[in-house]
């Protein structure tokens, strides 16, 4: 499935997936893949209609994932991390050699 989508996306036709069965974990599977659409046979009530609707929302929209965030708290800290220090640009050839002192031929005689 994985491939089928990265190509049909990659013509500029956007790729709908048929799965298998009205389970949350295929439709995960779906959208993760990347497809824009799912076909899922076998519903029979509204009610399965969205069940299987609410389990393919990222977790701040499904009802499951908000009750046990707010039993659990929350989840994130953040965080400040230092500002790393700039790198120094490595020496080009005509400033590697700017420091480099000439010597001149001495002529003994």
């Amino acid at each position: 499935m994985h491939e089928a989508v990265a190509a049909i996306a990659s013509c500029g036709a956007s790729p709908a997936v048929r799965i298998a069965a009205s389970e949350a974990w295929i439709v995960k599977r779906a959208l993760d893949a990347g497809a824009h659409g799912i076909c899922v046979p076998l519903l029979y009530t509204a009610d399965d209609a969205r069940r299987l609707v609410s389990s393919a929302k990222f977790p701040p929209s499904a009802p499951a994932a908000s009750a046990r965030r707010s039993l659990q708290g929350p989840s994130i800290t953040r965080v400040p991390l230092p500002i790393p220090k700039p790198i120094p640009s490595p020496p080009t050839p005509q400033t590697a050699h700017a420091h480099t002192p000439q010597l001149t031929p001495t002529i003994q005689g």
